[in-house]
């Protein structure tokens, strides 16, 4: 009986992961030593004066490379998320970020699995920032952030930040350059 519930607590965390995938789209833009970042596409919002809105997530490496499970629906999605990645590839589709030009084919297909596997909404971000951008200004803010601590406490705040100017490297200018000249 315990394996049968443990078959459908596994079934409804797949089958809600793969809900969720066909609604997001996130796409890396950037990250550091410790994480990889994403911006969620289809959320982009395109607003007056050159403004967007954008959902943005780090994930822990770490967190990336984990294994779903031993189990055959488990192996079944990693084949399907692997099997979506070279279809991404193989359709000619690169990673945002401004220079895959330099990367290797053995990177951008991990960049690539990174983005699938960060559909589906199994691995926990580290933080998610709600950002609005101003392209025109080459400015932004935060108008939503929530911080996951290791002891499973959320920080967060939907109180809207002050403009910052932003650099001209680093993530957030990274950011700024895919979506305010897409």
């Amino acid at each position: 009986m315990k394996s049968i519930g443990a078959i459908a607590v596994t079934l409804f965390t797949v089958v809600a992961g793969l809900a969720q995938a066909s609604d997001v789209d996130w796409r890396v833009y950037g990250g550091d030593r410790q994480s990889i970042c994403f911006y969620e596409a289809n959320g982009v919002v395109r607003g007056l004066e050159g403004h967007i809105r954008v959902w943005t997530k780090c994930v822990f490496h770490r967190d990336m490379g984990v294994k779903l499970s031993d189990n055959s629906i488990s192996k079944a999605l990693e084949k399907r998320l692997k099997s979506k990645a070279v279809e991404k590839r193989l359709s000619g589709y690169v990673p945002p970020i401004p220079t895959p030009q330099e990367m290797d084919n053995d990177t951008i297909s991990s960049l690539l699995l990174a983005e699938e596997i960060a559909n589906t909404g199994l691995v926990k971000p580290r933080g998610e920032i709600f950002y609005e951008l101003s392209c025109s200004d080459r400015r932004l803010r935060e108008l939503s952030v929530r911080v996951y601590e290791n002891n499973g406490e959320i920080a967060s705040t939907n109180e809207p930040l002050d403009w910052k100017y932003v650099p001209p490297e680093g993530n957030a200018a990274i950011l700024l350059k895919i979506l305010c000249h897409a």
